[in-house]
């Protein structure tokens, strides 16, 4: 008498949280003789850390995975760990890491660990007594370099196990779990080092409170505080690693002292002093392409406009209207490498001259190089004129002929940029110069 035996095997695979996704599967199937009855099932519970995005300073995602054998008899299992939906090199950047430990952390030793990348199927196997279960460890993980070479990506992590009892197998239907490369670090809004900026969330514009720099505020509107450049005018400072100091600027050469901070794990400011880890910011273009997040290096967390239109801190959204900001220029340090003005005037000096940086005046200096060795500086913003003479240009010292000439400016304390070019010709003797 041939006895047939119908084994349902049902595996779900839940990603974790309240809003977890489930995957159902379910099949029918007969067993060999020998098998008699028996149930074979599992579930897989997988933690939501695998849901990750890669950025520079995140560069590692764990999550920990239960297989537990509801069968009725001891069975093998394969869960397998895949991607999809992503490039090959995207695929080959996402080391996977998968084995057992104590406690399931990003630098946690594994045990019988099996190791891969998203190019190819990592799998781990083994054996469950009926009703057992195993907490797998999985890791994975991208380089910095791998985060910069694959801005803006995503792939589509699958987990799928397999259980068997004798020569029975059933493979779930995969679950998903999205993981995504940050869009790269802004560092330059459009605009030149220099540049003042209106931060806005929703039309209206980030300020400090008048006559109280400590606070920040959101204002109600463009036509309100936000005009005042003193108030609502805003520099990004490189501060290193794609971080930024986040700076009250406006033209006075007193500029320049209150940084954005996070005063705590929910509060920004504006605070003088030295220069931390708490006044270090990440500004990363989110998803939508149009609005960028502002994130706290030392908390992890995102800035916020509260419906009061004062500024917070809270755990970083990239789909939160209050958490994405755009900028506008205030003050653009842009402007054209001009052709130095040479006039002459004897033998005594030649006088050279370039465009006034209108609304920087105040916090401007400037170099003056003849052949890349400094000859001057210039320190007036609103008369932005030199005299060249024997005194500073020494014919022992640069020999007679014709020598290139060029200005370079710093705005509150930036970086060098080439503002102006010319030439100067000396002739034979320290007194005879002329426009090159």
């Amino acid at each position: 008498m041939k006895i047939l035996t119908t084994i349902a095997a049902i595996i779900a695979l839940v990603l974790g949280g309240a809003t977890a996704s489930v995957a159902l599967w379910s099949a029918t199937a007969t067993a060999g003789a020998t098998a008699r009855t028996a149930t074979v099932g599992a579930t897989n519970v997988i933690g939501s850390g695998l849901a990750v995005t890669y950025t520079a300073s995140t560069t590692t995602g764990v999550g920990v995975v239960t297989v537990t054998n509801t069968g009725s008899r001891e069975a093998a299992y394969s869960t397998a760990i895949s991607a999809s939906s992503a490039s090959s090199t995207l695929r080959s950047a996402v080391a996977v890491t998968v084995g057992t430990t104590t406690t399931c952390t990003a630098t946690a030793t594994l045990t019988g660990p099996v190791s891969g990348t998203f190019a190819a199927t990592v799998t781990r196997t083994g054996t469950l007594a009926a009703g057992a279960s195993v907490a797998l460890c999985v890791r994975t993980s991208m380089t910095a370099s791998g985060v910069s070479a694959n801005p803006g990506t995503s792939l589509t992590a699958n987990v799928a196990t397999t259980v068997s009892v004798g020569g029975w197998t059933a493979t779930s239907t995969a679950a998903t779990v999205t993981q995504s490369v940050a869009a790269p670090t802004v560092t330059n809004f459009a605009s030149v080092e220099g540049s003042r900026y209106r931060i806005v969330n929703t039309g209206a514009c980030i300020s400090a409170n008048w006559g109280n720099y400590e606070t920040l505020s959101r204002n109600a509107s463009l036509g309100g505080d936000c005009s005042n450049e003193q108030t609502s005018q805003w520099r990004f400072v490189d501060a290193g690693n794609g971080t930024k100091y986040i700076v009250r600027a406006f033209n006075t050469d007193n500029a320049g002292g209150n940084r954005w901070t996070a005063a705590s794990s929910t509060t920004v400011s504006s605070l003088t002093g030295a220069v931390s880890a708490a006044k270090r910011w990440t500004v990363t273009l989110r998803p939508d392409g149009t609005t960028y997040r502002i994130r706290s290096e030392s908390t992890g967390r995102c800035a916020q406009v509260q419906a009061n239109g004062g500024l917070v801190l809270a755990e970083c959204s990239d789909t939160s209207t209050a958490q994405g900001f755009t900028f506008t220029v205030a003050a653009d340090a842009s402007q054209p490498v001009a052709t130095l003005a040479c006039t002459g005037n004897g033998t005594n000096y030649i006088n050279y001259s370039w465009p006034v940086a209108n609304g920087f005046q105040a916090e401007i200096v400037y170099k003056v190089y003849v052949n890349d060795v400094f000859a001057i500086d210039h320190t007036n913003g609103y008369s932005t004129s030199v005299h060249l003479s024997p005194t500073n240009l020494p014919v022992g010292t640069f020999g007679a002929g014709t020598h290139a000439v060029q200005v370079r400016q710093s705005i509150a304390g930036g970086a060098w940029t080439v503002t102006g070019n010319g030439s100067i010709t000396i002739a034979a003797g320290t007194n005879n110069l002329s426009c090159g």
